[in-house]
């Protein structure tokens, strides 16, 4: 009976094109119209890797008998063709990459707003997460040189 839905994934930011599992094990591709191909756990659920490529979306998938290689078609009017390599997969840091990713892209869709009636412009940079580190560096910086100056103030008055 296949009538209960026992996990549901949203998968993709667009419509999903196909599933195809790799002969023999429980893992598996999706690929969408969101112009990605995912590989997944399924047994966990999680996602082991995105692979962007295509500059249209992905309409079909085939997976190797053997698992080594995928082939994908897309919009774009190309076939790809994916083979498996020996580098390590990370899953924490391909998650930790994506975060930063979607934090960036966040803060790069906000538009710094000003109030009515104010007469000054908007700030000129860009908010990212290498301008976030570097100003949290310069108050981490600002503070230190304050309790140096403490200390030295204090110094001085013994």
């Amino acid at each position: 009976d296949f009538g209960d839905c026992h996990r549901s994934l949203f998968a993709h930011d667009d419509s999903v094109m196909q599933v195809k599992f790799v002969p023999g094990t429980h893992y598996y591709f999706t690929v969408g119209k969101d112009k990605m191909i995912k590989y997944w756990d399924g047994d966990t659920y999680d996602k082991i890797l995105s692979l962007p490529g295509h500059q249209g979306e992905i309409w079909g998938l085939a997976v190797s008998n053997d698992g080594e290689f995928i082939v994908t078609c897309s919009q774009d009017r190309s076939v790809r063709v994916w083979e498996r390599t020996q580098e390590q997969i990370f899953i924490d840091e391909e998650r930790e990459g994506e975060l930063e990713k979607m934090f960036e892209s966040s803060l790069e869709n906000e538009q710094p707003s000003l109030e009515e009636g104010a007469r000054e412009s908007a700030i000129a940079t860009t908010r990212n997460l290498a301008t976030i580190k570097a100003g949290e560096a310069l108050i981490e910086a600002i503070e230190e040189g304050e309790k140096e100056k403490m200390k030295w103030v204090e110094y001085e008055n013994a």
